[in-house]
C-alpha cells in the first residue's frame, strides 16, 4: 500500500503481510539524516523490516535497486 501510516510516520509503502516498509528518499532527506534514522529505529521497534532507496536509483538505476 503506497503511504500507509504507521505511528506518526507515513512509509511509502508497506506490506503488512511482510512486514515490510520501503522509502524512497528525496533530496530533502539529505539534510535530515538524524530524522531518518529515528524513523527507522521506530518502525524497526514494531518488528518492521525497513528498506530505504534514493530517488535517483529508483528513477536511473533500478537493476541496481532490485540487484
Amino acid at each position: 500500500m503506497w503511504q500507509n501510516p504507521i505511528d506518526k510516520y507515513i512509509a511509502d509503502f508497506y506490506c503488512g503481510k511482510l512486514n515490510l516498509a520501503i522509502e524512497i528518499d528525496g533530496e530533502s532527506h539529505s539534510t535530515r539524516p538524524d530524522k531518518d534514522r529515528v524513523r527507522q529505529q521506530r518502525l524497526e521497534s514494531f518488528g518492521i523490516r525497513f528498506l530505504s532507496f534514493n530517488d535517483f536509483a529508483v528513477k536511473k538505476d533500478m537493476g541496481n535497486v532490485f540487484g
